[in-house]
């Protein structure tokens, strides 16, 4: 129905928690991106009852997520939704070359205008330029901080189902306060903060840290900017980071717990959710899915600590 609203929303996202017994890292990874700067949707958990024509039913716990291309969340990320955003996708979404059905468009739709997305592409492939010319060309199109930014925080956290393993699972937003510049907003993160190796690559150790074993045949956005000795260093300075503040283990196992409590009724016990609408693998595994996901973050210092530790 043209112009629906169901509480003032528009779209409303709802996530199962899919592969995920905690039910808790597309928050808990939202709120890591967001406090290392970068733009990420909110979320908040909702309990779902349906009414098919038997009586209200309890279809278990979501997590509600901001649709990144909603005016609220440009407006609150950006302070801004007139800029054109995209949710890549595909072939030309792995940035090997610019290819228009990548590239779908979420607003602006009859501006059949894409100049700003290709110029970007343009620039991260241009040739026969000082590395100080490609940086500068480079950084009139795309943020470059934000992605490095994400892509840190993203490699300190791990998490397959991303660029750099598949094209999808990201949005552009050309940010009129930065003159038109791409920047880079994550999405989906029910594979996040896990060991879960998936398509993606089975590197261990410094080459997963570093992505020294990522192809750049294929994910030119990755290796072309580390391969920058300035990018390289802003990339580690970056991961080094990301082991501070939400992702530090006590503050860490601390909202994970606050969290972990705050669903619990919701999950299992007399109201939680019935075997036929629940993602769960059974009630032990998110009983200890918070002293898993602790464990694993545990790992991913050590991981930070032994290859950057000592620069």
């Amino acid at each position: 129905i043209k112009n629906q609203r169901f509480h003032g929303f528009d779209k409303i996202t709802f996530a199962s928690g899919y592969a995920d017994d905690s039910n808790l890292r597309d928050t808990l990874a939202a709120e890591i991106f967001r406090a290392n700067g970068i733009p990420a949707a909110r979320t908040a958990f909702y309990r779902v009852v349906v009414d098919v024509g038997e009586g209200d039913t309890y279809w278990g716990l979501y997590t509600m997520i901001e649709d990144p291309s909603d005016d609220a969340m440009l407006d609150h990320a950006f302070e801004s939704h007139d800029g054109n955003m995209y949710k890549p996708d595909g072939v030309g979404a792995d940035w090997t070359v610019f290819d228009v059905d990548g590239f779908e468009k979420k607003n602006n739709e009859d501006a059949e205008d894409y100049s700003d997305v290709e110029a970007a592409v343009a620039a991260l492939h241009a040739e026969g330029l000082t590395d100080e010319q490609w940086r500068a060309g480079l950084e009139e199109h795309l943020d470059v901080e934000s992605f490095l930014r994400w892509l840190a925080v993203n490699t300190v956290m791990k998490n397959w189902d991303v660029y750099g393993a598949l094209a999808h699972n990201y949005y552009l937003y050309a940010d009129p306060a930065r003159d038109g510049k791409l920047v880079w907003i994550p999405w989906d993160h029910n594979h996040a903060l896990s060991d879960m190796t998936g398509m993606g690559s089975r590197a261990t150790g410094a080459a997963e840290l570093l992505h020294t074993s990522v192809s750049s045949a294929e994910w030119p956005l990755i290796t072309r900017l580390l391969a920058d000795p300035v990018y390289n260093e802003q990339y580690r300075q970056y991961a080094r980071a990301a082991l501070d503040g939400p992702m530090g283990v006590d503050a860490f196992r601390a909202r994970a717990e606050e969290l972990h409590e705050l669903i619990a009724p919701h999950m299992v016990g007399e109201d939680g959710e019935s075997s036929t609408h629940t993602n769960l693998s059974s009630e032990r595994a998110f009983e200890e899915s918070v002293d898993e996901l602790v464990e694993h973050v545990e790992s991913r210092h050590e991981l930070v600590e032994s290859v950057l530790g000592g620069e």
